[in-house]
């Protein structure tokens, strides 16, 4: 009887463990997907700074989300670089296509550059933080020679130097917001023929799973709205 009586109070307690385990396993699930919807909101907004709450958003976020993909970034890093383009060229006016253009052809160029995963991020911040400020300079432009040499070769390209004449361009205020756009608008096929050659690393293989993975909750998160 006493035997039994234990088995009974084991078995009470081993069911207890595992509805604390499934309650324990819901909250974090829910949790999961309140971060992932926090995450796609505060993307959805960047992408609203630069084309407004208007139907050229929605457009707009599900090309850069195919960018992610077929450019090997991420979802969060191509959002951002676009939007920090977009905002540091308004006075510009140019094009939604000339922006994700030039969005693409950077984004390429830094995957050509070899970056990791934490340079790309940095590059893109410095890029939009010194064509924020009017122009690419100092530090801003130290990162983006160290971190993404694609990318400063582009604008030198466009600027008719080579890469060492950056500096002296960039005292003197040359690199533009203006002239970014236009170096990879208009060294976008040659850039993607070199980005053509490369292989995806294991990496950018993980980044796209990952991307597809997120998508995929944003889709779940939508039509559950």
């Amino acid at each position: 009887k006493t035997a039994k009586k234990g088995a009974t109070s084991l078995d009470k307690m081993q069911q207890s463990a595992r509805n604390l385990g499934l309650a324990l396993s819901a909250a974090f699930a829910v949790k999961g997907i309140q971060t992932a919807a926090d995450k796609f909101t505060n993307l959805n907004n960047q992408v609203a700074l630069v084309t407004g709450r208007t139907k050229k958003l929605n457009e707009t976020f599900a090309e850069l989300q195919r960018l992610s993909i077929s450019t090997r970034g991420s979802i969060a890093g191509i959002t951002e670089l676009y939007s920090r383009l977009g905002r540091s060229t308004k006075d510009l006016a140019p094009s939604n296509r000339e922006l994700l253009k030039a969005t693409e052809a950077i984004q390429k160029a830094i995957v050509i550059s070899g970056a990791s995963a934490a340079s790309s991020e940095a590059a893109i911040v410095q890029l939009g933080q010194g064509l924020a400020a009017g122009a690419l300079r100092g530090q801003e432009l130290n990162s983006v020679m160290e971190q993404t040499p694609r990318v400063a070769a582009a604008i030198a390209t466009e600027l008719g130097v080579g890469v060492g004449g950056l500096r002296q361009m960039a005292e003197q205020g040359k690199i533009t917001s203006e002239v970014v756009i236009s170096a990879f608008t208009n060294q976008a096929k040659a850039i993607n023929s070199e980005f053509a050659d490369m292989d995806a690393t294991v990496g950018q293989g993980f980044a796209a799973v990952a991307t597809n993975a997120k998508l995929v909750t944003r889709e779940f998160l939508a039509g559950a709205g």
